[in-house]
């Protein structure tokens, strides 16, 4: 007998599969839940997310409770069966929402233009045909226009978009973009960096999910010290397929005044995991 699954079911199933995805794939002291909002220090609330990745250091006894402080959030994603364009400016849109709820920082690039949680949208297949490198470059429009639309600033930024059967891309954040060594007000720009396997004619986006996970590690391990070994492990043995992204130049004002008068020491310095980097992935 076949049973035909409604909407809901189907979808929440998705829900689930990430979840279980992530639950296999990240350490342990990440607990990882199903929907549930978001609330800010002052009250505020987030939409309703999907799938949420917990902090080692939230309380066990509040990972049933379905909302959850935004200090004790690593990752939140929304999550699709067949993505079609509404979910990609709707996902760009939840992710400013959420970047919003957190407090600026102050002090170094890497404060000033990354914002936690790490916000996504994952996917299990998409509706463009035909697949391959056309569905990636519609894809990757509708994404930059939808950053276009909602995105004011780079700390509000989707963080990671992963279409599983076809490509997944990160958001890059170079810190300092100058025309010359000289110039006295450096400025950053961000790109949706598109990783998109076209090797394997059978199984095209296969590594999707592999680059998808690798960068949510070097994501996570920012603020996750001993993650880092794992995440560079991860970052190394990682083949990467074709690359490209559209770039987004922003005014220098997105500083603060502080960091602008260190940036000039800091043209061509990168280190993974250095908060002055020239890059923060």
């Amino acid at each position: 007998m076949q049973i035909t699954k409604d909407g809901g079911t189907a979808g929440d199933e998705g829900e689930e599969n990430w979840a279980t995805l992530l639950r296999g794939l990240l350490p342990a002291a990440y607990h990882v839940v199903t929907k549930g909002k978001i609330i800010s220090q002052e009250g505020q609330l987030s939409p309703q997310v999907d799938v949420l990745v917990l902090k080692p250091s939230y309380p066990p006894k509040l990972h049933t409770m379905k909302t959850y402080f935004l200090a004790g959030v690593a990752a939140a994603f929304e999550c699709k069966l067949t993505l079609r364009k509404h979910h990609l400016d709707e996902a760009v849109s939840m992710a400013t929402q959420i970047k919003r709820l957190t407090r600026r920082g102050q002090g170094t690039p890497y404060l000033e233009l990354v914002a936690g949680p790490i916000v996504g949208l994952v996917s299990h297949s998409h509706s463009w045909k035909p697949a391959g490198p056309t569905a990636v470059q519609r894809i990757d429009k509708h994404l930059n226009d939808a950053d276009s639309t909602h995105v004011q600033h780079p700390r509000e930024m989707l963080d990671l978009l992963c279409v599983a059967d076809l490509a997944t891309w990160s958001a890059l954040k170079e810190s300092l973009e100058s025309d010359s060594p000289e110039c006295s007000t450096p400025s950053p720009c961000t790109t949706y960096n598109c990783y998109f396997d076209e090797t394997s004619a059978t199984e095209p986006g296969a590594r999707s999910v592999g680059y998808f996970v690798r960068d949510l590690l070097i994501k996570l391990a920012w603020n996750d010290p001993p993650l880092q070994e794992i995440a560079s492990y991860f970052s190394h043995v990682t083949t990467t397929g074709s690359e490209f992204g559209y770039t987004r130049r922003w005014s220098s004002s997105v500083y603060s005044e502080e960091v602008r008068a260190r940036m000039a020491a800091y043209l061509d310095h990168y280190r993974l995991w250095d908060e002055w980097s020239s890059e923060i992935i």
